[in-house]
């Protein structure tokens, strides 16, 4: 069983999903956000652009604002993903607390602690299991 489930604001979304099985995102694709993938268990070859990353648990792919991107893996994998719009960083950041987070997704892929993927799992322990459960 595939499991979805989602914390949706207009401005910022976290998602999490779990695939029993291999997925392949076939095509490129952007956002006008910038997105947090956290990827909790598996393996995924991620293409940013013309770079290819092969990332396992605990590593935090960093997708900047409108830069192509897609993922492959032959084996199953839960991931954890954030989506934060421009208008949510001027809303509730400095300019210069936004100008330091933008420049963390030049890294494009990082590696957290244990400590650190048990806090953000702990969260997502909290979200709905249905799409239509979504709440604000």
């Amino acid at each position: 069983m595939n499991t979805k489930r989602r914390f949706i604001n207009v401005n910022f979304t976290m998602s999490y999903e779990e695939h029993e099985e291999g997925f392949t995102m076939p095509e490129f694709h952007f956002h006008n956000d910038y997105e947090i993938y956290i990827l909790e268990r598996g393996t995924r070859i991620v293409n940013i652009g013309e770079e290819n990353f092969t990332t396992g648990a605990g590593d935090v792919v960093l997708f900047g604002s409108e830069v192509p991107h897609k993922s492959k893996g032959s084996e199953g994998f839960a991931g954890i993903c954030i989506h934060l719009s421009e208008r949510y960083l001027k809303r509730y950041f400095a300019a210069e607390a936004i100008e330091r987070f933008k420049r963390l997704f030049d890294a494009k892929v990082i590696h957290i602690s244990e400590g650190s993927l048990a806090a953000i799992r702990k969260m997502t322990a909290e979200f709905v299991d249905e799409d239509e459960d979504n709440f604000y």
